[in-house]
């Protein structure tokens, strides 16, 4: 999980660069911006599914960020057990 409250100095192709041997590893990556700054474009290069960034508010509750984030982490139907 990456979690992040700003847009990050790195471009798009080392974000996904970076994130690639994650998924090579079938790693499965969320990644959360809090707050009004992060970039959801930015963050959806971290992971192959769209599904997979969560956006929320400064005033979040704790509790149902993760809640939410666990959700989209047991949605995978692509996990092999």
């Amino acid at each position: 999980m990456v979690i992040t409250d700003d847009r990050s100095s790195s471009t798009d192709k080392e974000i996904r660069a970076a994130a690639k041997p994650l998924e090579n590893k079938g790693i499965h990556v969320i990644t959360v911006g809090i707050g009004t700054v992060p970039d959801s474009a930015q963050l959806g290069q971290a992971t192959q599914n769209e599904d997979d960034v969560i956006s929320a508010p400064n005033d979040v509750d704790p509790a149902t960020l993760g809640n939410r984030i666990m959700e989209r982490a047991f949605q995978r139907r692509d996990i092999q057990y």
